[in-house]
């Protein structure tokens, strides 16, 4: 698996302001080379407004979100809605960690499931860690 850092800076400035140093941890958990699609796992490792999908468009090619009317790519939803009929949004929010609620899990939501189940590639291990 590879693992990749991300650094930027977030888009939020005001007057007078450094922007916030922004860093992303990003591991490839499964490539699906016919769809096109790779599973990651984003580690945020600060914390700024759409920082995940902000790091995903500095990979060269772009990376973008399947279903993400914000950033994403239409053409892209496009596709998916047709061929897997998936019409949300592929960001997931699988496990988070704050000193007041301690570790916090969340299952991956069906349609999302059923979208990973559908690709061209072994993604049992992905589905057996929720």
């Amino acid at each position: 698996l590879k693992e990749v850092v991300r650094d930027g800076a977030s888009s939020r400035r005001k007057a007078n302001r450094v922007p916030t140093p922004a860093k992303t941890l990003f591991k490839v958990l499964e490539v699906a080379q016919r769809a096109r699609v790779l599973i990651l796992e984003a580690t945020p490792l600060t914390h700024c407004t759409r920082q995940i999908r902000r790091h995903l468009s500095t990979f060269s090619p772009p990376l973008t979100v399947i279903g993400d009317r914000l950033q994403g790519c239409p053409k892209t939803n496009r596709t998916f809605a047709l061929t897997y009929a998936f019409n949300s949004t592929a960001l997931h929010l699988w496990r988070l960690t704050t000193p007041v609620t301690g570790t916090v899990t969340a299952p991956i939501p069906p349609p999302l499931a059923l979208l990973i189940k559908a690709l061209p590639c072994d993604t049992s291990d992905i589905l057996d860690h929720e």
